[in-house]
């Protein structure tokens, strides 16, 4: 395949014609107010002579940008009709921002970038009142990432590339380094894409492979679309028929577990559903049996050694042991020469 070249990104003033006006569309709607045109022909890498012609096109379209006057100072503004208007509950604004800053967990990739301008958007529809209204909701909520956040600053070009490949089913040579060190350079069809525990993954199959697999994005050091290459999904894959009943990130056969959750935790036990196929029952001590039918994956061993010595894995002895030697390990792992344990 010969040596792989990572895309370096786009960088300012290195648009074409067409995607400097879509770019402009996306700005002059998201505002309300006039910007002046040296700050946007800098933000959009243009001369103010260009960016002149570019409104021009935008006018063309049947858009109508309006030239006014800023401190003396040439401004544009999008003149707006009343149709633009988008009524939105109380309710459904402080969704909006509840949505927004999820994907604020995502910092980096295309999608938290989208999620703020699809916000900006529905906002610049807003009347002023209410404008100001949904930026004073923001203290009213908080999303608060569970187990941390990736990084993926840099790594949105290979984001935008599977994902782009995803939504034009085009194959993309990529160089991946999984968790062992083992690094593959193949061509890869991304199917779809998923995010778990504030990270996003790629469902798909490499070339020489008969199965699709799940990789971690952030473990891809490059990805380049095969701009005229394509690739076919079979009819009756979905990402959500392929993770179903999976614990996690990792689908398999579904295997029978029983769990014994101690009496100190039955209140935060029965207060969740971990799986959809959970079903639990009260113990005479106080305690919660829970029976569940999921892959025996690594993600169902790291949650059962989270719990502690407050879950006890009544069967298979298979998970059993695998949790055991987690303990094992990590009890080992805490013990210095003299053969003590340190509490801190």
């Amino acid at each position: 395949m010969g040596a792989m070249r990572r895309s370096a990104g786009r960088r300012s003033g290195a648009y074409t014609q067409t995607e400097r006006v879509l770019e402009l569309m996306t700005i002059l709607r998201a505002r309300r107010t006039a910007v002046r045109l040296d700050a946007l022909a800098e933000r959009v890498g243009v001369s103010e002579k260009q960016l002149r012609r570019d409104l021009a096109m935008l006018s063309a379209a049947g858009l109508d940008p309006k030239l006014v006057r800023i401190d003396g100072r040439s401004a544009v503004v999008l003149a707006r009709s009343s149709q633009e208007t988008i009524a939105l509950s109380l309710r459904e604004r402080l969704t909006l921002l509840a949505m927004r800053d999820a994907f604020e967990s995502l910092h980096g990739t295309p999608f938290a970038e989208d999620a703020k301008r699809i916000s900006e958007k529905l906002v610049a529809t807003l009347p002023d009142a209410l404008r100001l209204e949904f930026e004073a909701l923001g203290p009213r909520f908080q999303y608060v990432p569970d187990g941390g956040i990736k990084h993926y600053g840099d790594h949105a070009d290979v984001v935008d590339e599977l994902f782009t490949g995803a939504l034009r089913r085009q194959k993309v040579d990529a160089t991946y380094v999984s968790a062992r060190g083992t690094e593959r350079v193949e061509a890869f069809e991304p199917w779809g894409l998923a995010l778990y525990r504030n990270g996003l993954y790629v469902v798909g199959r490499w070339e020489r492979d008969a199965a699709p697999r799940v990789l971690a994005i952030e473990r891809f050091r490059a990805a380049e679309r095969r701009r005229r290459s394509h690739f076919e999904v079979p009819a009756d894959f979905s990402i959500a028929s392929f993770f179903h009943g999976a614990f996690g990130m990792f689908p398999g056969a579904p295997r029978r577990v029983v769990l014994d959750f101690d009496a100190s935790v039955q209140g935060l036990v029965e207060a969740r559903r971990f799986h959809t196929t959970q079903e639990t029952v009260r113990r005479s001590d106080g305690g919660v049996r829970m029976t569940l039918h999921v892959p025996t994956s690594p993600d169902v061993v790291a949650w059962l050694v989270g719990w502690g010595p407050r879950v006890v894995v009544v069967e298979p002895e298979d998970l059993a042991d695998a949790v055991r030697e987690e303990h094992r390990c990590a009890l080992e792992r805490g013990m210095p020469n003299s053969g003590t344990i340190h509490a801190t």
